[in-house]
């Protein structure tokens, strides 16, 4: 395998690793943080919080949602 193709390979490898880690690391973070801050009525998520919980939340409300929309529509 010629250098070139490693190296373009392992390029496109960070940069959507990078992409995808923003993404999660954001989008999913906000919702889940706002959804929290809704249900809870101002309590939680606290600066204690781990970020992967308030990303599992936003994931899961990405995910309630898109079935919602997907029955409704059907």
């Amino acid at each position: 395998m010629p250098v070139e193709e490693v190296v373009a390979g392992g390029l496109i490898r960070i940069i959507v690793w990078l992409v995808a880690d923003v993404i999660v690391g954001t989008v999913f973070w906000g919702i889940g943080w706002c959804v929290l801050k809704v249900l809870t009525l101002g309590s939680y998520p606290t600066a204690d919080t781990k970020k992967s919980h308030v990303i599992a939340v936003g994931l899961a409300a990405i995910m309630i949602l898109s079935i919602a929309i997907i029955i409704y529509v059907s």
